[in-house]
């Protein structure tokens, strides 16, 4: 599967959480995304979580997902984002 490269990737930052054990994408796939997707893709993979991480791992995905909102709203010192990738 290749992910199209648009032009909302360039002008929107995005945040990709990934389970480690997702069998149906892997974090293999989630890495080739993510480049694909720089300057303005993170990706976060959360430890024991498959497909449905917002589901099965729900506290982690949201905090993960309210720390990257939050940093949405502070003001911008420069005009790139470091793109990371932790494990949870």
């Amino acid at each position: 599967m290749e992910f199209l490269y648009s032009k909302y990737s360039e002008s929107h930052d995005i945040l990709l959480l990934w389970g480690e054990n997702d069998s149906i994408f892997t974090m293999e796939l989630a890495s080739k995304f993510k480049e694909q997707l720089v300057p303005k893709a993170e990706l976060r993979s959360i430890s024991k979580a498959g497909h449905l991480v917002m589901l099965e791992r729900p506290r982690v995905f949201n905090r993960c997902l309210r720390e990257f909102l939050l940093l949405l709203q502070q003001p911008r010192t420069t005009t790139t984002t470091t793109s990371s990738e932790a494990s949870l």
